[in-house]
C-alpha cells in the first residue's frame, strides 16, 4: 500500500500559508492543523518520524475538536490537567476507573444523548454533572462504562496518537466504537433485560449516526449488530 505524506506549509483547506507551530489554525479560515514534527501519520495508518502531517477536515474531527483548534487545545489542556490530579492510578484500566467527570464547556459540542471521552476525561452535558457522578439507572451506568472503555484505550494507545487517529482514521474509529458498544451492550443485556428486544435496532442505528462521520456502512453495521446480539445472548444464557 502506498503511503502519502503531507508537508506543512499551507492550510490544507484554503492554501493560506501558516506558521510552523505544534498546533495552529489557518489565519483565514480557522481550520485546525497539526504541525508536529516528532510524530507523523500516513494514509496507510502508520506513524513515522520523517515527515509532518496535516489531517484533512472531517465532521468527526470538527466535533471532536470543538469546532476548531481552540476547542481541541483547551480540551487537551483541561483533560491533561485533570489527569494529573486523579491520584496514583497506574494501569490504563485503573486510570479509566478514576477518570474525572466534567461538564462540557459550550465550545465542546456533541449530539444530544452523547457523552465524550477526551484526553482521559469524561465530558457530560451541562447541568447533568451530579446525575453522571452518581448514576442510578442501568442505561447511565452502561454508557459510563462505554466512555471508560474509550479512556482505557486512550492510555493504552497513547493520548495524542489515539485522538489524532480517532478523528481522522475511520477504520480506527470503527474499531474503537465497536469495542465500546460491545461492552456497553453486554452490560445492558445483563442489567436491563427490557433493553434486549430493541438492542439490535439500537446498535445497528447508533453506529451510523452522523456524529461518527460514515465510519461504517449500514450493511456492515447491521451484520455487526446481529452478530453482537447473538454472541452476548449466548455468553449470558
Amino acid at each position: 500500500m502506498s503511503q502519502k505524506f503531507t508537508t506543512v506549509e499551507r492550510c490544507v483547506k484554503c492554501d493560506v500559508i501558516i506558521e510552523r507551530f505544534l498546533v495552529s489554525c489557518c489565519p483565514e479560515c480557522g481550520h485546525f492543523c497539526w504541525l508536529g514534527r516528532a510524530e507523523t501519520y500516513t494514509q496507510a495508518g502508520h506513524w513515522s518520524e520523517a515527515h509532518t502531517w496535516v489531517p484533512k477536515p472531517t465532521r468527526a474531527a470538527a466535533l471532536l475538536h470543538g469546532g476548531g483548534c481552540l476547542g481541541f487545545v483547551l480540551a487537551a489542556v483541561l483533560g491533561l490537567g485533570l489527569m494529573l490530579s486523579t491520584g496514583c492510578a497506574t494501569s490504563p484500566r485503573e486510570r479509566a476507573e478514576e477518570a474525572p467527570i466534567m461538564e462540557r464547556p459550550e465550545w465542546l459540542k456533541a449530539p444530544d444523548g452523547f457523552l465524550l471521552a477526551m484526553w482521559g476525561t469524561i465530558w457530560v452535558p451541562r447541568g447533568q454533572l451530579e446525575m453522571w457522578e452518581h448514576p442510578t439507572t442501568a442505561a447511565q451506568k452502561a454508557l459510563l462504562e462505554h466512555e471508560r472503555q474509550h479512556v482505557q484505550r486512550q492510555y493504552e494507545v497513547g493520548l495524542f496518537e489515539y485522538h489524532m487517529r480517532y478523528s481522522n482514521d475511520r477504520k480506527f474509529r470503527w474499531q474503537e466504537e465497536k469495542a465500546a458498544y460491545e461492552k456497553h451492550a453486554a452490560l445492558l443485556w445483563h442489567t436491563s433485560p427490557e433493553s434486549r428486544t430493541t438492542m439490535y435496532t439500537w446498535l445497528s442505528t447508533i453506529v451510523v449516526h452522523d456524529f461518527y462521520n460514515g465510519m461504517v456502512s449500514r450493511e456492515e453495521a447491521r451484520r455487526w449488530a446481529e452478530a453482537t446480539v447473538i454472541r452476548i445472548a449466548e455468553e449470558q444464557s
